[in-house]
């Protein structure tokens, strides 16, 4: 019994060091760029824009009905069913023009992001471990008691 109230001990402390959350250094300033896809009726081009800065789209074709816009954007001048547009892109875009025979398809995964998941609290683990572990220590003194 002492032999797996020493391992069972081990464990809890081993877990209580590994519990402890890392602090990640902040993130380097600078500009930040957005990229803005424009997938045209014959092409797709990239454009970089600096957070606060404008792009101005053009239509591409005399078939055109308007534009889609993924991603967060002020509109600038224009509307979504304007020849021309300009927008200011909050985030990452993708831009589609649409014309008479555009059939437009979501292909991004509901899962998809850039953010780093979200992780637990650490501050709880080493209160349930600390539990864990006071409980062991009390079940051996008493063992220990009775020996």
């Amino acid at each position: 019994m002492k032999k797996f109230l020493a391992i069972l001990f081990s464990v809890v402390i081993l877990a209580t060091f590994m519990a402890v959350p890392a602090f990640a250094a902040g993130s380097p300033e600078g500009d930040v760029i957005h990229k803005v896809e424009v997938i045209g009726k014959d092409d797709t081009k990239v454009h970089e824009v600096k957070e606060g800065d404008t792009i101005e789209l053009t239509k591409s074709d005399e078939n055109f009905e308007g534009w889609e816009i993924d991603g967060d954007y002020d509109i600038v001048s224009g509307t979504l069913t304007s020849d021309t547009i300009v927008i200011r892109p909050n985030s990452d875009l993708t831009v589609t023009e649409l014309y008479k025979d555009t059939v437009v398809e979501d292909d991004k995964d509901e899962n998809e992001s850039d953010k780093a998941p979200t992780t637990g609290n650490g501050a709880l683990m080493v209160t349930v471990l600390l539990t864990a572990g006071a409980f062991v220590a009390m079940v051996a003194t008493k063992k220990a008691v009775r020996a």
